[in-house]
């Protein structure tokens, strides 16, 4: 009996560990091919990224104008809130949340005799403006004295103790501009419900900041391109610049301008695509409105080439990508694409490589299934390549490139399929000199071959034909061919 390792087998359509960075919107990921159903897995920097993954992200929600001066409660938009730990918890200290409100211009001149250079605010602590941090500067407080800002020179946010450089005059009016931390009476982490201490203006900016439950997976965009959406943004080196106007260096004789950002980028990258695969349709130059198609485009250095000259009163405008020095994140994706589409079987179902069964060891064929896998080498083999046997193969290599009547080919295939199983069997015949052939892998006789085009792609073939071995039992051979052009 002879035996040989099994060089065939079904394709799984994936595709696995294609890399790639998002898109400029810093979220959208275009894949190379199809997504045909959803068992996809992302990674970010090579560590698993799930697709229903959420996070406890701060929020800040303006409530300016929501208060009347009788009013204390309202609710977040953002409920439940949480407690920050990513923990899945809901808040359960006061300190969960902070509401940060505006005080501007408080009059505190009555703090003052003439002898000191120091005031109390009547609300803390006090806040920073952009972050709700306690940790203020001079700068984060303004003092005005008669109308006229003054330096100050220490600010205290917990006691609230603001000191001056100069001493104002008992007469003087001292104005502060100030942001403090409004006190939190109650609130419920469920509904949203807060209520504080103060009773805001309308005219009072109030800012509350909290935890809430976010979506920080990704999802499938099925549309006219395959992309995978980030619901939060991702790091991306790819920028889009839009209408960037380079009339000044318009003058009515050159043909030449340079875009401020460099090097151009493609319309469509990967995470190895190089500036210099611009082309001159990556960049949309309008002048006065309309298209205008550069001849060249210099991608390192930012300089695009225009057919003729502009006039010096023309409006040129340029949009385009370009690569920024930001280190990207690495987005991989592993997903399974279709038959027709998939390029490591180009749409034939399957692939020539060995095969390892579960215990890592090399999976062998006899009888029938190695007598089908000796007639698929001989027929994907083309005669002639192998110098010390030039007879063995087909010759169907040989109608790539020719227009030909489909009646033709069919006829061609036919011929050489038969062909090719009769030098096969010569084959065996020698090889019983030296090695034992099983009956049920040596060849009787061809039957039943059937030959089609595919209906939607006419450059496949699809062979179909039953192998009656000497034990009578049958061998059922199936093959796609494909022909680059006919």
């Amino acid at each position: 009996m002879s035996f040989d390792l099994k060089l065939r087998r079904t394709c799984d359509h994936r595709i696995y560990n294609e890399e790639h960075i998002v898109d400029a919107d810093n979220k959208t990921v275009v894949t190379t091919y199809p997504i045909t159903n959803r068992n996809v897995t992302v990674k970010v920097n090579g560590y698993p990224f799930p697709q229903n993954n959420q996070i406890e992200k701060q929020i800040v929600e303006d409530l300016t104008g929501y208060f009347n001066g009788t009013n204390n409660s309202f609710v977040v938009s953002g409920a439940p809130i949480y407690d920050g730990l990513n923990l899945l918890q809901l808040a359960t200290q006061k300190n969960s949340i902070q509401v940060q409100i505006k005080v501007t211009d408080e009059n505190d001149s009555s703090q003052f005799t003439g002898t000191e250079n120091w005031f109390i605010t009547q609300h803390l602590p006090l806040l920073t403006e952009f972050n709700f941090s306690q940790n203020i500067i001079p700068t984060d407080v303004t003092v005005k004295v008669n109308g006229s800002p003054v330096t100050v020179t220490d600010v205290d946010s917990v006691t609230g103790r603001i000191a001056l450089k100069t001493i104002p005059l008992v007469s003087d009016v001292v104005t502060v501009t100030y942001f403090f931390k409004a006190t939190i009476d109650s609130f419920n982490a469920t509904t949203g419900a807060i209520k504080i201490k103060e009773y805001p203006t309308p005219s009072q900016q109030i800012k509350v900041r909290y935890y809430s439950r976010q979506n920080n997976g990704w999802q499938i965009v099925h549309d006219t391109q395959n992309k995978i959406k980030f619901d939060q943004q991702r790091i991306t080196n790819r920028v889009y610049v839009a209408n960037e106007n380079v009339s000044s260096q318009i003058n009515g004789i050159t043909k030449i301008f340079k875009t401020q950002f460099y090097p151009i980028m493609p319309l469509s990258v990967t995470i190895n695509t190089e500036p210099l695969q611009t082309l001159p349709n990556s960049v949309v130059v309008t002048i006065n409105g309309t298209r205008n198609f550069p001849d060249y485009v210099d991608p390192l250095h930012g300089f695009v080439y225009l057919r003729t000259a502009p006039a010096i009163t023309d409006v040129v405008l340029i949009s385009y990508f370009y690569k920024n020095s930001v280190t990207p994140d690495i987005i991989t994706t592993e997903y399974q694409t279709g038959i027709n589409t998939c390029p490591k079987c180009n749409a034939k179902g399957y692939v020539d490589d060995i095969e390892y069964d579960p215990s890592g060891d090399l999976i062998i064929v006899e009888n029938e299934e190695k007598l089908i896998q000796d007639v698929a080498k001989i027929v994907s083999t083309i005669k002639g390549s192998n110098t010390e046997h030039a007879w063995y193969g087909t010759s169907l290599e040989s109608l790539i490139g020719y227009s030909l009547l489909p009646s033709f080919v069919k006829s061609q295939i036919s011929v050489e399929i038969q062909n090719a199983v009769r030098d096969l069997k010569d084959l065996q015949v020698k090889q019983t000199e030296y090695q034992d052939v099983t009956a049920r892998e040596f060849i009787n006789s061809i039957r039943n071959l059937a030959i089609t085009q595919n209906t939607s792609d006419p450059s496949y073939w699809q062979v179909q034909a039953d192998i009656i071995t000497q034990a009578r039992t049958n061998a059922e051979f199936t093959e796609s061919i494909q022909f680059e052009s006919l």
